[in-house]
């Protein structure tokens, strides 16, 4: 009667089991789409078998298991660094790339071209009229190129400091939502292994993890630890700190709550782009423009000044600019046409200063490099930034989608499997429910005899 009894009770614990097991794989099909989700398992345990103790078998429940592999994850997020930081310099690149001219048929280098042509042709006709009323004008062309590659420039620096606000901005929401979670598995005792908070976490790291590096530890109690590259927490228990931006000098600093900065942590994601293109990028294309146009401006001066023009007076400057902001403060003066100074001291009325301006165009100036060379290495430099920026990005979403696609061959829902073990579930649940029917009849008759 006692083992009669132990199978009845074995089997009610195998129902309870197949249940679990069955709301845990509707679970899972539901979820299927969710951002983060990992499958579940629910563990069964068999009984010991010994019938001659009294131990009938069976199962029990055991532990709800999740599938989600961490080292997976972080593998993911690693991967999301890079994309995001690849992706976001291809996208500040593209903006700045227009205005830069590899070709010589527009922009700088073109102007520049026309510059020194103005001064071969005043070689031919140093006293003619039209002449030097091209030279002017070609000027007036070069300055306004300077200026308009300069502006573009400025645009685009401005554009992405504002991106950098609104990036910190996004990174301080992320870690107010997880300090959120943390703060709920704390509040429940079964917040720990909530498969829906796990979920919405993983998620939110993912997302995090396009802006910044970042640093993940799970606690034994179940919440998080997320921090920058070189150990600054962001997010710890149901604490965390909001990052906040400093665009008031030259380069853009971000710092904690405590103010030290931690610029330096933030190499990668979308942030760490930005950061790069601010402090890094832009600002060297500005020094090599600024170089460029001051030393064009006083070569062309100071040639103009060593000679005389029509009148026989000293020549005028036919650029005016202000030091620190040459590009984009370059100007033509208000130089007349009898005041260009083609001839030199010795022979009025004469090319021997017009021969010297043009001259200038094959003058190494700048790094041993003549004008035209320093503008077309310096496209070079920004081509290949722009280049390996696409080809980065490329690499990056295959390794990401890769990264990705292990992780959702670890832990991802299958509705095929899970069709199969909801099979397998209801058909062990029917048997073992057939099976307490049985021993319920059965006891009752053992029952009635022994009455």
């Amino acid at each position: 009667m006692a083992n009669l009894f132990s199978a009845l009770r074995n089997s009610a614990e195998a129902l309870k089991a197949f249940e679990r097991s069955l709301y845990i794989s509707q679970n899972n099909i539901s979820n299927v789409n969710t951002p983060g989700y990992a499958k579940q398992r629910q563990a069964l345990l068999a009984n010991a078998f010994q019938v001659e103790q009294g131990l009938l078998g069976g199962v029990t429940l055991g532990e709800i298991e999740s599938a989600r592999n961490y080292q997976a994850e972080e593998t993911v997020r690693r991967r999301q660094f890079s994309h995001g930081e690849t992706g976001q310099l291809r996208y500040l690149l593209s903006q700045i790339e227009p205005l830069y001219n590899a070709t010589g048929e527009s922009g700088i280098p073109a102007a520049i071209d026309r510059l020194f042509q103005s001064f071969s042709g005043l070689t031919a006709t140093p006293n003619d009229a039209l002449a030097r009323r091209e030279v002017l004008s070609a000027a007036g062309e070069a300055a306004r190129s300077f200026q308009a590659t300069a502006n573009g420039l400025e645009r685009a620096f401005q554009s992405n400091r504002g991106e950098i606000v609104n990036t910190v901005a996004a990174v301080n929401r992320l870690t107010a939502v997880l300090q959120g979670y943390n703060s709920e598995i704390r509040r429940s005792l079964e917040g720990a292994n909530d498969p829906g908070i796990d979920a919405r976490i993983h998620s939110t790291l993912e997302d995090l993890s396009r802006y910044v590096d970042l640093g993940v530890v799970r606690q034994t109690d179940g919440t998080f630890v997320v921090t920058l590259s070189q150990g600054t927490q962001l997010v710890a228990g149901d604490r965390r700190q909001q990052l906040s931006v400093d665009q008031s000098g030259a380069a853009v600093e971000i710092f904690d709550e405590a103010n030290r900065p931690v610029a330096a942590e933030i190499a990668s994601g979308i942030l760490g782009a930005a950061l790069r293109f601010d402090n890094q990028i832009v600002p060297g294309l500005r020094t090599d423009l600024n170089r460029l146009a001051g030393q064009l401006a006083d070569r062309v001066n100071q040639t103009l000044a060593n000679g005389i023009d029509s009148n026989g007076l000293p020549g005028g400057a036919l650029f005016t600019y202000n030091a620190g902001t040459e590009a984009i403060s370059i100007s033509a003066t208000a130089l007349t046409a009898g005041s260009v100074a083609a001839a030199s001291t010795g022979a009025p009325g004469g090319n021997g200063n017009a021969l010297d301006l043009a001259a200038l165009s094959q003058s190494l100036e700048l790094d041993g490099l003549t004008f035209g060379e320093f503008y077309a290495n310096g496209a070079a430099v920004l081509g290949r930034q722009v280049a390996d920026a696409k080809e980065g990005f490329d690499s990056q979403t295959q390794l990401l989608n890769q990264a990705r696609f292990f992780r959702e061959r670890e832990s991802a829902v299958s509705l095929d499997e899970e069709a199969t073990r909801i099979i397998e579930f209801q058909r062990a649940y029917q048997a073992s429910a057939r099976l307490v029917t049985v021993l319920d009849e059965l006891a009752e008759t053992v029952l009635g005899l022994v009455r």
